[in-house]
């Protein structure tokens, strides 16, 4: 791997055996503080003004607050299904308000976020979800008239350390579902 310096926080760029690794070896202080890196600006602002806008997509609207609260929500179900500090989690979401649900969530916890493009399918995400060891895999049920929950299935059985497949978007039968957990 490469470490690209940006200040603080450190991007880990790279794939292999050791990227887990890395990505837990990018944050020490972090969690040794148990405190999140990225978050800490969007709860501030939360404190600050929780009514105002942090993001817009096509389905909705979130405030700072909002933001806050689901993704406290968002952890808490995450831990809830055995989400624990250094489980790496894939994350194949479209750039939409879920996303950042979803990738604080796993900060807060002090799992590891492994982000995959949307339009990744079955051959480039075995080998990802295979090298990192993702316990969990975050997906829509569908985006783009493609069906991710009949492709996360097939990688579940194929892959014996994926044991989560959690679905945004429609509940499905047998599936975690991100929205619900987030409600309960």
């Amino acid at each position: 791997h490469r470490e690209l310096e940006l200040g603080q926080p450190r991007l880990v760029i790279g794939l292999g055996r050791d990227a887990a690794e890395a990505l837990k070896s990018a944050y020490p202080e972090a969690r040794q503080l148990g405190r999140p890196v990225s978050a800490p600006h969007a709860n501030a602002r939360a404190a600050a003004h929780p009514e105002r806008e942090v993001f817009v997509d096509g389905q909705g609207r979130i405030t700072y607050g909002e933001l806050k609260d689901k993704v406290e929500r968002c952890a808490a179900f995450l831990r809830s299904i055995g989400i624990a500090r250094d489980d790496v989690v894939t994350i194949q979401l479209p750039n939409r308000i879920a996303f950042p649900i979803v990738f604080f969530s796993l900060e807060l916890i002090g799992a590891i976020a492994n982000k995959v493009n949307p339009d990744f399918r079955v051959r480039e995400l075995d080998y990802i979800l295979r090298y990192s060891g993702s316990r969990a895999f975050v997906c829509p049920s569908s985006f783009k008239d493609f069906d991710y929950l009949e492709m996360a299935r097939g990688l579940r059985d194929t892959l014996p350390e994926l044991e989560h497949v959690v679905v945004a978007g429609s509940v499905v039968e047998g599936e975690w579902n991100l929205e619900r957990g987030i409600a309960e």
